[in-house]
This record gives C-alpha cells, sequence and structure tokens, in this order.
C-alpha cells in the first residue's frame, strides 16, 4: 500500500505507478468496475474497502471510482470528503489526516453519490423527491437536495451499526427511511437499524 496509486477490481488489488497508461487490460481480469486509488493511506483504503463490501453485500452496484486523498481540506469545499463527477466518472476526496468514527458514516455517504450517478433513473428520482416532499436533486441548500437525502437513507440502510441520519427534518422516522430505501433500490435495507432514527 506504499504506492501512490493502487487499482481495485474485485478482491484483486494491483499496484502501479501514476504513469500507467490503461486499465483496459485488467478489466478483462473480472467483470467488477476498476476503482482507483491516489495519494490514500493505508488506513483510508481498509475504510474505503469496507465501505465497498457493505455496497456489494447490499447488491447495489457501483461504478469505477476514483478515489483520491489531499493533506488539507481545501479539495474538499472545507470538509472531510466529497464526491465529485470528473472526466465522466465519479471521483471520492478525502481530505482528512487521520481516520476518525464519523468517516464511516462519510465513505458511505459519498459512496451513494456514486451509486445514484451510476444507478439510479429520472423516474425513481421524481418518485423518491415526492415521497420526501422535495422538489430538486442537486439544487438549493443541502437539506433540500433529493440527492443529499437518498445518500442519508442509503447509510441508513447500509451500516453495520445504529446511526442517526442527519438533516433530513421531520420525515424521518424509521418508517420513513424505510420507505425511502426500499424506493431508491427496490431491495430491503442491508442492516437499517431502528435504534436511533429521526
Amino acid at each position: 500500500m506504499d504506492a501512490k496509486r493502487i487499482l481495485l477490481t474485485g478482491l484483486l488489488v494491483v499496484s502501479i505507478s501514476p504513469s500507467t497508461p490503461t486499465t483496459a487490460g485488467l478489466q478483462s481480469i473480472d467483470a467488477a468496475p476498476v476503482h482507483t486509488m491516489t495519494s490514500i493511506s493505508a488506513d483510508q483504503a481498509n475504510l474505503i474497502a469496507w465501505g465497498l463490501d457493505l455496497y456489494a453485500a447490499a447488491g447495489l452496484e457501483l461504478p469505477g471510482i476514483d478515489f483520491v486523498g489531499y493533506a488539507d481540506r481545501t479539495n474538499c469545499r472545507e470538509r472531510s470528503g466529497m464526491h465529485v463527477w470528473h472526466k465522466g466518472r465519479s471521483e471520492i476526496r478525502l481530505c482528512m489526516e487521520a481516520i476518525r468514527p464519523a468517516h464511516d458514516w462519510l465513505i458511505l455517504h459519498e459512496l451513494a453519490h456514486a451509486w445514484d450517478r451510476n444507478q439510479l433513473t429520472d423516474g425513481r428520482r421524481q418518485e423518491f423527491l415526492e415521497l420526501r416532499g422535495l422538489d430538486e436533486w442537486r439544487d438549493g441548500n443541502w437539506q433540500e437536495r433529493g440527492a443529499e437525502h437518498a445518500a442519508e437513507i442509503i447509510v441508513w440502510g447500509l451500516m453495520d451499526r445504529p446511526v442517526r441520519p442527519g438533516h433530513l427534518g421531520s420525515n424521518s422516522s424509521c418508517a420513513d427511511l424505510h420507505t425511502g430505501y426500499v424506493t431508491l433500490t427496490q431491495a430491503e435495507p442491508l442492516y437499517g437499524y431502528t435504534d436511533v432514527c429521526g
């Protein structure tokens, strides 16, 4: 894990140099999407692998994702991490020096944005917006974006311990979260603990 750039494809982990021109040959080894890691620490790589495992266990298909680590929060808009759409791929930026307990929530949340980009149809998004009483998917205040509600609810459904979704307003009872998760995924939550809902 000392290499600055790492490729993950299924269970295969291959270290490569930043100048390697292509990953096409690796894709034929395994049908799983290729994820890349650049400037990611061993602890961050473990966190990412944990998150990817939960998505796989839930049957939520992720696209290939570029994970990029930064030394400060400047590239994450002063947050610990964020998802961006960059050059036709999902990129998850991690801007943290050390892993803290809240970062497990963060990685699942940002992976949910990548899943949304890859899997949700406009029809499914509209159904979810109507369910949540929202008008916009990615515009407006954070608390009023369907994409953020979706990411919070996916975290609730996948987290392997009780977690309280933040900033969801009044419709965040356990029943609301369950209905939201099923609307988004068409499946039951992997966990979906009901200890500390809204």
